[in-house]
């Protein structure tokens, strides 16, 4: 699968994840799953794409756990849009799918 492919399934996953979690909550099927394919689709952008895209703890973001940034260099234009940035991906998550190390944090 291209980059820019699994790119725009981040996004339209990331997208219909945050919805579900606002119409029928976090803890809802639904979302558990939107939240789970998002989760796989980056860490397959991460291994898949080594060069490309990288893991960078994002201190800015305002949640109850640490996160990583999915950064991506170059950035990436698709339709005229440019994405630096996969969306992000808590750092338990990371650990849990083998991309940062267990009990390190960022």
């Amino acid at each position: 699968m291209a980059l820019e492919d699994v790119l725009l399934r981040i996004v339209a996953f990331n997208r219909c994840w945050k919805t579900s979690q606002k119409r029928w909550g976090g803890d809802h099927p639904l979302s558990a799953a939107l939240r789970q394919r998002k989760n796989d689709l980056q860490a397959y952008l991460l291994r898949a794409f080594p060069d490309r895209a990288r893991l960078e703890p994002d201190e800015s973001f305002d949640g109850d756990e640490p996160v990583f940034g999915i950064t991506l260099d170059p950035p990436v234009i698709i339709a005229q849009n440019t994405f630096s940035n996969a969306a992000h991906m808590p750092v338990r998550v990371a650990q849990k799918l083998g991309l940062y190390p267990e009990g390190e944090n960022p």
